[in-house]
């Protein structure tokens, strides 16, 4: 069999083989992560100051989870000295839901994150959508 052959003969195969790893590799990190339960996400935000850096712009994003249900904002970079204030539930899938107050200047998005343990990082996700990486949470 000449080169060309040979190589018309194991390309296919080579690219069968590099899916075949990739789809291996997927499934490890899987296996590696997970949601957190309901009861894991209220020992990590409720009466703390939940941070996390913004997976898009490294920003890092502090909500103020008190108590009782009010959660407050503070957005970095504002020409006033403002805190939003809104209310949390954690439902009983583990997701961490805002529903905020209405603000003059700044409008916040109502919804949900998740969070997710990877290795030895927690992860904030979308709540719809957790393959959805927001950013990692800072312990």
């Amino acid at each position: 069999m000449n080169a060309i052959g040979w190589r018309r003969l194991h390309a296919p195969l080579g690219m069968l083989c590099a899916v075949l790893l990739s789809i291996g590799s997927f499934a490890a990190s899987a296996e590696d992560s997970r949601l957190l339960t309901k009861a894991e996400v209220e020992g990590i935000v409720v009466g703390k100051n939940l941070r996390y850096v913004r997976a898009t712009d490294g920003t890092t994003v502090t909500f103020d989870v008190r108590d009782g249900g009010k959660v407050y904002y503070a957005p970095q970079r504002t020409q006033r000295n403002l805190s939003i204030q809104g209310a949390w539930t954690i439902s009983d899938d583990g997701a961490l839901c805002f529903k905020w107050h209405s603000d003059q200047y700044v409008t916040m998005q109502d919804g949900c994150y998740r969070f997710r343990r990877t290795g030895e990082k927690t992860q904030v996700v979308g709540g719809r959508h957790p393959d959805n990486l927001l950013g990692d949470l800072v312990e």
